[in-house]
């Protein structure tokens, strides 16, 4: 009766150090953010849309930012961003620039920066990494395309 009693104190306490100890894992981030809907409100353009993000899985952007209507030629874009996956979400911050053409309903707007991972809700409470962007925003098309490169940790 006794050996019962010890085995069952450490296999209870094997478990217990089980659900105590964490452990974090590094995703490669190599995918496309597109086709992004793009949606605006006055000075606000939003982005939406699925990202297949290679071995960091799929997810689906949602972001916002505010710009300069009238602006021409390299302008900063800063950009807080959710990558939502299975109802939780991985938050970021896009810092970069946009080349915006003259006229942007008939010239694509190109976009390069970084975007950097922040925490978040759920499995994401811990993230950080970071990806570079390189794409586009087609305004008459209604429509942007990112490629994303980097890591996450989580």
């Amino acid at each position: 009766m006794k050996r019962r009693t010890i085995l069952v104190l450490v296999g209870a306490a094997a478990v217990a150090v089980a659900a105590c100890s964490s452990s974090t894992s590094t995703y490669g981030i190599n995918g496309l953010c597109g086709p992004l809907a793009i949606g605006s409100s006055g000075t606000l353009i939003t982005v939406a849309g699925p990202c297949a993000l290679g071995g960091a899985g799929n997810f689906t952007l949602a972001a916002a930012l505010d710009v300069t209507l009238g602006a021409t030629g390299a302008v900063p874009v800063v950009a807080d961003a959710g990558f939502v996956q299975g109802g939780n979400v991985l938050f970021s911050r896009f810092n970069g620039s946009a080349d915006v053409p003259t006229n942007p309903l008939t010239t694509p707007i190109t976009i390069a920066g970084t975007f950097t991972f922040q925490g978040g809700t759920g499995g994401y409470s811990d993230a950080t990494g970071s990806a570079t962007a390189d794409g586009g925003v087609n305004l008459g098309a209604g429509q942007a395309n990112l490629l994303l490169n980097g890591s996450v940790t989580y």
